[in-house]
């Protein structure tokens, strides 16, 4: 049901008194939005009076036919509104690479930047109900934080704001090349997207507009302090209950995607127009530098590997001929083969000579997916999909040597037709993070990626080998795995799809931790161009403390180094009782593998540490396989601050590999 709301009515009388929210009460005027800037996420940094933007150049939603009025939901709370992505051709999958919302508010704001926002946006909703699954609402499907915007004039009088955000070099939606964003699919779910609105502050809220695609006269209210549902609201009919958004992309079949941790080098951007069997291929360098020299790679798949201070992005070097090709200026059209990849991948690097060779290289682009997939007669039914099943409570079990286990385990189940099942194929995503001791670890994922709070990959094990797969669902993987079965009658074809996961932590008590993880998992047509068919949301989270509370984490600094092609992460953190704390952690295999003190050796120069890792290491778990982590105490007076520090790391028995860092 919706209930009519003022625009101007806050929170604290909504959960007062529902009959008081249910009064109809007079609208806010607004004033003429002025356009503040653009917001680079990528860089963290607002350009002022800017309306350029490296967003788009498609518009995939606009919902800015203007009402002249705002309301205002009160400090962290979220208003979630919808609407409908358009199908762009066979592939109904986009990207999100910008986006451009309006404001208002009459928060005093003397210095002008006070103002902060979270932006969700969840690729499914459904009118007047929270985004689907029991994530919510740590399930948005991406999430920007933005700060340092004005709010009202120093003395509280009104201003209205419109910022372009740009998403572009990495912080797309989605921003994972496993995991898509889908439209609207109008001949077969017709889904609608949702996007959440969150103020920081209080008189602050969304200019209010209509017009988008598939839009409703309705909003959900959520709020994030007291995590409550509020309800559904409008205004009584006008003005309209929806908030101004202009929504950008890419065009159709393009995806662009950028390094989870870019490094000095990572500072190009690689653009396309739709790849076409028979046409002409067209790439380009946004801003190429004079002087310097460009070359193309393609690769059927995606990697990210970390080289000459930038990051490779393509499955190097198992390059598509004729790649690698000189770009003249930054810019390169080809003819395209009369039959291309169902999609590949690009990346371009820059060179200060005209030779391509490591010591030539000076920096790398973004990469792009070109997409070609292509529907067939036939298409995938699903009968049953349970996911998750049977997901325990938190739970600690021995895991041996003295070591204990925490998390949750569960089931995934689900069950195809008859005819073309081999057409479905289960997918699991997951976001979220490990702690040990208030500190966040490290946990590697396929494909070079990393677990991370905000930001969903695909769930699966880094460098694994037979029987394991590497991955929940591909068929194209093996049938040994116990954990990932497709049966009725085998992998190919089978009807049956059955998973097993225990997340958690494992570790030699005592310790504390806390586990906090969202999963999505799914059905996808691969006979419809990966066309999501059935989608499922849910949480695993734990936490708690075996001995006394630790002295709390007062300032962190990381790196990431190659050590024998083991990719491994030291975290430095200082604690409030001047002890330094370094936790090295890497991947180490199948959980069964107890790895003990002699697989790490951290040397600080001129540190004696105050304690060393002793017997079995702690490990992170996904998917039965493991990361292992190692943690070190240093004193640190506070004469130590600032300073670098010279060390060498080895793991799993290989030669010290140095390094330095600035404390």
């Amino acid at each position: 049901m919706k209930i009519p709301l003022s625009p101007i009515l806050a929170c604290l009388v909504l959960c007062s008194s529902l009959s008081a929210a249910q009064q109809t009460m007079p609208s806010k005027r607004a004033v003429t939005p002025v356009h503040l800037g653009t917001y680079k996420v990528g860089s963290n940094e607002f350009i002022p009076n800017s309306a350029s933007t490296r967003s788009g150049p498609d518009v995939l939603y606009n919902n800015n036919l203007a009402t002249g009025y705002y309301s205002v939901p009160g400090a962290d709370q979220e208003w979630i509104d919808e609407g409908g992505l358009q199908d762009r051709g066979d592939l109904q999958l986009t990207q999100i690479n910008g986006f451009e919302f309006s404001y208002c508010s009459t928060e005093p704001d003397p210095t002008q930047n006070s103002g902060g926002f979270t932006i969700n946006f969840y690729r499914e909703h459904q009118i007047c109900q929270l985004p689907a699954g029991d994530g919510y609402p740590d399930g948005s499907d991406c999430t920007y934080d933005l700060i340092g915007l004005p709010l009202g004039t120093a003395n509280g009088g009104i201003q209205c704001w419109v910022v372009n955000v740009d998403l572009s070099g990495g912080f797309e939606c989605s921003g994972d090349q496993a995991f898509y964003f889908p439209t609207e699919d109008a001949a077969g779910v017709n889904r609608l997207f949702g996007w959440g609105f969150i103020p920081h502050q209080d008189n602050t809220g969304p200019f209010l507009a209509h017009g988008g695609h598939r839009n409703d006269n309705s909003f959900v209210w959520w709020d994030a302090a007291t995590q409550q549902l509020i309800g559904c609201f409008w205004f009584g009919g006008w003005p309209v209950a929806s908030f101004a958004m202009r929504i950008l992309g890419p065009p159709p079949n393009v995806f662009e995607y950028g390094p989870d941790e870019p490094d000095v080098n990572d500072t190009l951007r690689l653009l396309s127009d739709p790849a076409v069997a028979g046409g002409m291929g067209h790439w380009w360098i946004e801003n190429p530098n004079p002087g310097r020299w460009y070359w193309f790679m393609a690769t059927l798949d995606w990697n990210q590997s970390p080289a000459l201070g930038g990051t490779l992005l393509v499955d190097y070097p198992n390059l598509l001929p004729p790649t690698p090709l000189q770009m003249p200026g930054g810019d390169l059209t080809v003819p395209l083969p009369p039959v291309l990849p169902d999609e590949f991948h690009t990346q371009a690097v820059e060179t200060n000579a005209p030779n391509l060779s490591p010591s030539t290289v000076t920096a790398f682009s973004t990469s792009t997916k070109n997409s070609n997939w292509k529907p067939q007669n036939k298409s995938c039914s699903v009968t049953s999909f349970t996911v998750p099943k049977n997901k325990t409570a938190c739970k600690v079990v021995d895991a041996g040597s003295g070591r204990k286990k925490v998390g949750q385990e569960f089931l995934m189940e689900a069950r195809f037709g008859a005819t073309n099942p081999e057409c479905c194929e289960y997918r699991q995503y997951l976001k979220g993070e490990f702690k040990v001791g208030g500190t966040v670890l490290t946990h590697n994922l396929p494909g070079g990626k990393k677990l991370e709070k905000n930001k969903y990959h695909e769930d699966g094990i880094r460098g694994a080998t037979p029987p394991t797969n590497e991955h929940y669902g591909h068929r194209s993987e093996g049938d040994q795995d116990t954990t990932d079965v497709y049966s009725n009658p085998d992998r190919a074809t089978g009807k049956n799809y059955d998973g097993y996961d225990f997340p958690g932590i494992t570790g030699t008590p005592p310790f504390t931790y806390s586990i906090d993880l969202v999963f999505k998992g799914e059905i996808i047509d691969v006979c419809k161009c990966n066309k999501v068919v059935k989608s499922s949301t849910w949480k695993v989270k734990c936490s708690g403390t075996v001995n006394q509370p630790e002295p709390a984490q007062i300032g962190l600094r990381q790196l990431t180094l190659e050590v024998d092609n083991v990719p491994v992460t030291i975290q430095f953190s200082l604690r409030e009782n001047r002890e330094m704390r370094a936790i090295v952690s890497f991947p180490s295999g199948p959980e069964s593998l107890v790895l003990d003190a002699s697989q790490v050796d951290l040397q600080l120069q001129g540190h004696t540490p105050l304690s060393s890792p002793a017997g079995p290491l702690l490990q992170t778990v996904l998917r039965e396989f493991a990361n292992s982590h190692a943690f070190y105490n240093f004193d640190w007076p506070e004469n130590l601050d600032g300073q670098w520090v010279q060390g060498t790391i080895a793991v799993l028995g290989s030669e010290p590999v140095p390094f330095q860092i600035q404390l």
